[in-house]
């Protein structure tokens, strides 16, 4: 029951009813903490939904609260309280709601410890880069700035992903205009618009086939 709280909760994130999102998600930790070891490896994603909640409604206080908990969730010696899911998710979180209330530092700090961990670089993976890009170019720090998007391209041409290289590609443009590279952002913004529309074009073809079959 508690995951169809939480399912619930990510319904009412995307309509923006945050209240609700957040309500659904505490009573999901409560019915965790009541499950005992049951519920442990899950008690971690709850607080870190119940963070994000916080962070739209700007109650940022208590969100940085409930991210750090998820985060000494995984410091407990039980092995059923660790996931390295939800430590991500923490992490993640935690650098949200810093990034909201324009603590810069905090945040790459906490987007960097995501990049550090050991797990396998994915699509997820990129929306961290992204991250790092936008929050080094706040900082002014160009350098990180170009080592992030070029670490974004890299991965996206690992992953052979039409849809990682649409985002790996406004990446780049985004670092080349925070580096002052105005021609070099306009060709990569040029070149992701080419693969958006390629993509769209996909989608839509599957969507044809699809009512075709019925």
């Amino acid at each position: 029951y508690a995951l169809q709280l939480d399912n619930v909760g990510y319904l009412y994130e995307n309509m923006k009813q945050s209240e609700k999102a957040l309500q659904s998600y505490q009573e999901a930790y409560s019915i965790l903490l009541k499950l005992g070891r049951k519920g442990q490896h899950r008690l971690a994603n709850s607080c870190k939904n119940i963070a994000n909640a916080l962070r739209e409604l700007r109650r940022f206080d208590e969100g940085i609260e409930w991210a750090k908990k998820g985060i000494e969730l995984q410091e407990i010696e039980n092995e059923s309280y660790k996931s390295i899911n939800g430590l991500r998710g923490n992490y993640r979180a935690l650098a949200d709601v810093y990034e909201a209330v324009g603590k810069v530092d905090s945040a790459l700090y906490w987007n960097k410890a995501i990049i550090a961990m050991p797990i396998p670089r994915n699509y997820y993976t990129l929306s961290v880069y992204e991250k790092l890009v936008n929050l080094s170019g706040r900082q002014g720090n160009i350098k990180d700035v170009l080592k992030y998007a070029d670490l974004s391209w890299q991965l996206a041409s690992s992953l052979k992903n039409l849809k990682a290289r649409e985002r790996a590609t406004l990446t780049k443009a985004e670092s080349m205009r925070l580096a002052g590279q105005n021609d070099s952002a306009l060709l990569y913004l040029r070149s992701y618009l080419t693969i958006h529309d390629s993509l769209n074009s996909i989608e839509k073809k599957k969507q044809i086939e699809r009512l075709q079959a019925v």
